[in-house]
């Protein structure tokens, strides 16, 4: 009793625009995306995840699709932007499957919301780079089963990256229910540095501001100077 044991995850999705060489099923389709649950460090997690349910948007064919080895991911095409649900079911069948929910992102924050239709006109200028748009969740085991203790003791968590930014959000639960608390998105990490860099670049501005300011009084302090100094010698 009172045994507690925790295990980081990552789940959310890449997409990257279609290329000429790209094979899509509809001609409307813009991207290619994949929608994963993986380790911190892409490590397998099939000793603790039997299966991984991600259910898609109802226009897919088999949009719910099951994924029971490593790696846990589905690949696919499309245009839009959808929430997929995550269900994680666990290798002891005792412990009560989780469930997540995961909005798919194929424009960074602030790209234009008409680009994600593929007949907008403001599609050409959509961003050609990738996303990512992922969460760190930390799986908190409340008193495990004895079959769940001994997989989680026989394969420990690796380190966490130690350059790693984000706010890890806990997910807490036992046989009765879950607590999700905030997420931290590698979206809001990269806004919060673009934030940093826009508030550098404008101190930067300001202190040569000041520089060429105090370039000119010098100047003008000296012009006086010789003023003076020809004033004395003429007299």
């Amino acid at each position: 009793q009172g045994v507690v044991l925790e295990r980081a995850i990552i789940f959310g999705n890449s997409a990257a625009p279609l290329t000429k060489k790209d094979v899509a099923p509809d001609p409307q389709h813009t991207h290619k995306w994949c929608v994963y649950v993986r380790g911190v460090h892409g490590e397998d997690l099939s000793y603790m995840i039997k299966k991984v349910q991600f259910k898609l948007h109802e226009s897919f064919v088999n949009p719910a699709r099951v994924i029971e080895k490593h790696p846990f991911e589905v690949w696919e095409t499309g245009w839009g932007q959808f929430e997929i649900q995550i269900r994680i079911t666990f290798v002891d069948p005792n412990e009560k499957a989780i469930q997540l929910y995961h909005m798919l992102t194929l424009f960074p924050p602030d790209g234009d919301p008409a680009a994600m239709h593929p007949q907008s006109p403001a599609l050409p200028s959509a961003p050609k780079k990738p996303v990512v748009a992922e969460v760190y969740e930390d799986i908190v085991f409340n008193e495990p089963t004895e079959l769940m203790y001994e997989v989680l003791m026989a394969n420990p968590q690796l380190p966490l990256p130690k350059k790693a930014n984000h706010q890890f959000s806990r997910l807490n639960f036992t046989s009765a229910h879950i607590i999700l608390n905030s997420h931290f998105t590698l979206f809001e990490a990269a806004q919060a540095e673009q934030d940093e860099l826009k508030k550098l670049v404008d101190t930067q501005a300001l202190v040569l501001k000041e520089i060429e300011a105090h370039k000119a009084m010098i100047a003008r302090l000296q012009q006086e100077l010789k003023e003076v100094e020809a004033a004395v010698k003429a007299s």
